[in-house]
């Protein structure tokens, strides 16, 4: 089976997430909307990040947010400024 990988499944439904970080975002989008700087603030509990670290933190939140609006979890609106929120 050269260049194929086997299925991967972790046994849970699409409509409720893993507690790790996509459940994290989808519990707190339940709340309110979250933009992608709320996003890092609720997987990151240190917002001391230099320019590298914020860089990559940013990118990981986005992510999860998209992952979860792929998943159907999550809808993005986006507001007048060109912000996008997150919403359950």
């Amino acid at each position: 089976m050269t260049g194929r990988f086997p299925k991967q499944t972790s046994g849970r439904r699409a409509d409720c997430p893993s507690p790790a970080p996509a459940g994290l975002l989808y519990g707190a989008a339940r709340k309110a909307p979250l933009s992608t700087a709320a996003a890092m603030a609720v997987l990151f509990s240190n917002s001391d990040f230099g320019d590298h670290r914020l860089y990559f933190a940013s990118g990981e939140a986005r992510a999860h947010l998209n992952h979860l609006v792929t998943t159907g979890q999550l809808t993005r609106q986006t507001d007048a400024d060109g912000t996008d929120w997150f919403v359950s």
